[in-house]
């Protein structure tokens, strides 16, 4: 019995030992993290390295990748065609429960200059029914974040990917939604 008695003593004067070593080892990992995080906010400071930067040469050379990346976007605007795929009234279901939306837009897609005739023939006359089924099947299938999305964009990046894989070539670079209105009944 004295036995018990000395070994449960033991055990008990060990676990506040234990539990002060773990408070230690946090104690000192937050530590750690502290110091890394503050000397990360002074190399950046020292070097001059953020937005608020006041390095003339490193703000002269960000402003002249701004004015050739403008250029660029520039000259791939101009070696783009539009082309109009069709207008389309679509009823969506699923989107939100209980409600039916009305969705209408004019389906235009940005197809580089030497292939609009090529991109025309193959979506507007050999595929045009394969086509209006692929937009219209995931217009259908939008979902409500998708139609309140002010940039469209995984509507167009849906839209873009069905209808190149219907004509089997990368035709379109951008898809344009003009005239876009959705009504909830």
């Amino acid at each position: 019995m004295a036995e018990e008695n000395a070994a449960q003593t033991e055990a008990t004067t060990d676990a506040p030992a234990a539990g002060n070593a773990k408070k230690g080892g946090m104690f000192k990992v937050l530590i750690i993290v502290a110091v890394a995080m503050i000397g990360e906010a002074a190399m950046f400071f020292f070097l001059g390295i953020g937005a608020n930067s006041t390095n003339p040469e490193l703000a002269a050379a960000e402003e002249q990748g701004r004015q050739e990346d403008g250029e660029k976007q520039d000259e791939e605007q101009d070696s783009l065609a539009e082309v109009e795929i069709h207008t389309f009234n679509v009823t969506n279901n699923t989107a939100a429960a209980d409600a039916i939306i009305h969705i209408t837009f004019k389906l235009y897609a940005l197809v580089a200059a030497d292939q609009k005739s090529d991109f025309d023939k193959a979506a507007n006359e050999d595929n045009k029914a394969r086509v209006r089924e692929a937009v219209e099947r995931i217009a259908r299938g939008a979902t409500v974040e998708d139609l309140n999305d002010p940039a469209a964009g995984t509507l167009k990046r849906l839209l873009r990917e069905e209808i190149n894989k219907v004509l089997k070539q990368s035709y379109i670079v951008e898809v344009v939604l003009s005239d876009f209105k959705t009504m909830q009944q």
